[in-house]
Formats: structure tokens, sequence, C-alpha cells
């Protein structure tokens, strides 16, 4: 959740032009959220929150006069700031309304700016965070842009959670595109779904490259199966899980990246199959050459959007496990989310069974403290 930006914060810290302010107020507001969480303490969190008022106002007044604060003070106070709302839930509007804004800090400073040192590292930790939303959104980022899909990264190599990004960055404005064909009730303007089709191919391909890639390089298996454990209520029946097998990794990092590439999957799987719905489509003249590798290994069936939604669920033990504190079950929110959709599409028992599975988890991940997932159930479709 919080990422390898938050030990930059002791040094952003100590350089703050304005100790006492911004950056000082959200990184308080930020620990006292996650103590009140741990904790389970309701003082603490009350805190919190008279802590993030705090910082919203001293932030709007350093946003009024930019030339007393340092871009990456400025934006690491955001990122304070956002992350407390995750630990919070006050609204998911709240939690919208600081990616948005991080999003334009960002993009209103340009590439360079975030192409070495803390600023990049700022970028390269809150990318995910923009991206997820600008896809829940169906809108375009600038994030897909050549330059900032090269620049901020021109200096040193990408992880792998960064070039999974950089495959999967077209997806916002390619849904958005796709929203604005559907608002003309009258015509179907089959060049475009076309050309919308043809793209979700090339992401469909580059996503399976990356995966390609990755266990290449990796040299060992990424993830490996295990046999869940039989569940038992007090008073009650040992009952077989609805997941016969999870899926062990060999660390968290792995665990999230591999989640959220069959989240993108399922994306651009589901979308691909309801652009062929549309008749008269001409699907069949793709000049892919990644066609006939990539894109027939998952054929396009409700199945295979089930495989990936398993998948995903499959990982959630290792992610929910006590180890991995609030980093790991604050990482399921997108993939969850995604994976509870196919779920709630298909109206077989087995299917109806995964979803009410994907339900009690939410509601473990709010009891766990993490209130913002329950806004999971409510939110729009993919």
């Amino acid at each position: 959740m919080c990422g390898a930006w938050v030990t930059l914060l002791p040094d952003l810290f100590a350089q703050s032009a304005m100790g006492a302010g911004v950056l000082c107020i959200a990184t308080r507001a930020l620990g006292t959220a996650i103590s009140g969480r741990v904790k389970k303490d309701s003082n603490l969190i009350s805190d919190a929150l008279n802590l993030v008022c705090g910082g919203l106002q001293a932030l709007r007044a350093v946003l009024d006069e930019p030339e007393k604060l340092c871009d990456v003070e400025v934006l690491a106070a955001s990122m304070c700031l956002n992350i407390t709302e995750v630990l919070l839930g006050t609204s998911h509007d709240g939690w919208s309304v600081h990616v948005h804004g991080i999003a334009e800090l960002i993009m209103n400073r340009g590439p360079a700016k975030f192409s070495t040192g803390i600023a990049h590292q700022l970028f390269t930790s809150f990318r995910i965070f923009m991206l997820l939303e600008f896809i829940q959104k169906r809108k375009s980022t600038f994030l897909s842009d050549a330059e900032w899909l090269s620049i901020p990264s021109s200096i040193g190599p990408k992880s792998s959670m960064q070039t999974l990004l950089d495959s999967a960055s077209p997806l916002p404005g390619l849904l958005e595109k796709l929203d604005l064909l559907r608002k003309n009730q009258f015509a179907v303007d089959y060049a475009a779904c076309q050309e919308i089709y043809v793209a979700l191919e090339t992401v469909q391909g580059d996503l399976r490259n990356w995966e390609d890639q990755l266990m290449t390089g990796h040299g060992s298996p990424l993830w490996w199966p295990v046999s869940s454990a039989v569940s038992k209520s007090k008073g009650e029946a040992e009952e077989e899980p609805v997941f016969t097998i999870s899926y062990h990794f060999p660390n968290i990092l792995i665990a999230n990246t591999m989640t959220h590439y069959w989240a993108f999957s399922a994306i651009t799987q589901s979308t691909l199959s309801r652009l062929e719905e549309l008749p008269n489509l001409d699907l069949f003249h793709s000049t892919l050459n990644c066609r006939s590798k990539h894109i027939s290994d998952y054929a396009k069936t409700s199945e295979d959007l089930t495989i990936l939604a398993s998948n995903i669920c499959a990982s959630m033990t290792y992610l929910m496990h006590p180890s991995q504190k609030l980093y790991g079950p604050a990482s399921t929110f997108f993939p969850l989310w995604i994976a509870l959709q196919i779920f709630q599409r298909d109206t077989s028992p087995e299917s109806k069974k995964k979803e009410l599975w994907c339900l009690k988890l939410i509601e473990e991940l709010e009891e766990r403290g993490l209130p913002l997932a329950g806004y999971l159930v409510g939110c729009p479709g993919i």
C-alpha cells in the first residue's frame, strides 16, 4: 500500500522548507492512521481524521503559493494524505479526489522532473494508484503518452511492475473511447470499434509478452499451488473451501504484480469479448503477428475470464496473511474488484459461490482496518 517511497519521508522531513507545515502534518496523519488501524484504537482514528483536515488546509495554502515549497515535498504530503484516506475510508470520493489532484501535480511538472532522485521514486511508487484510478473511471490519462513511458525511466532499468504498467497504460483511454461510441444509440461506428479492437489486441499481446519475459528472466516459479485449508465454523461441520488451492509466491512484490497482471488481462479480454458481440464487425483480418501466439492462448469465453478471476482469488490467502500487515491486504483492492465482477456476470451456481466468497473477503478487509474496501461493491463495472 505505502511502498518504498515511505522510507524517503525522514530525509524529506529533515530537508523540509516548512518543517512544521504540510509534510509534517501529512506524515503524522498517516502514522496515526496506521497505528489506529493496527491497534484498533478509535481515539487514534479520530486524531488521524483531525490531522487530515489540518493537512488539507495546509496543502491548499501551499498550492496557492507554490514558490514556498519544493515539488517533492508537496507530492509526498499529498501521497501521505491519500494513503491515509485508504485507512480511514471516509469516502471513495475523497480517495479519488486525492489521486486526481496528485496526477495533475505530476502532469503539470512534466516527465523530466521525475527522471532522477526522490521525485523519480515518488512517481514510480504512485504511478500504479493513478493508472488504477483512471481505469476504474474509464478516462484517458497522460500516463500512456510516449514521453511519460520513456523519460522518467531514462536513467535506469524498470522493475517488473513498472513494465507491466507500461503494457496496461493504454487501457483507460481505450475504455473511454468505447464508452463514447456506446453513447450513440442510433448508429455503430464500426471503423472506430475495429480500431479499438485492434488496439486491445495489441495490449493483450503486450501483456502476454510481459509474462513470457518475466517467467524467462526469473528462472524459478513465480507462483505455485498449495492445498487450501478446510474451513470450520464453531459448532458446524467442516466445509470444503470454495477455492481448493491457494497460490504462494517468492515475495509480496511478485504476488502484487501477478494479481494485477491477471486483472489487466481480464479487463482486456472482457472488453474484446463485448466488442465481438457487435454484428458485422470484421474481427478476422488483424495484421498483428502476435495474434496466433498470444491471443489464442486465452480463448474468448467466460471460462477464461473465470480462470483469471480464480487466479486472483487463489492469491488472496498469501496477500491476507498476517505477516503482510496492511500492505498485502491493501494490495488486493483492484484485483478483487475485477474478480468480483467476473463472478457476478456468471449465473452458474459455482460462480455464485465465488461471488459470495469475494464479498466475504471484502467484509474481512473492512474488519482488518481497511474500510475503503466496502466501496468496491458499489463501484461501476468494467
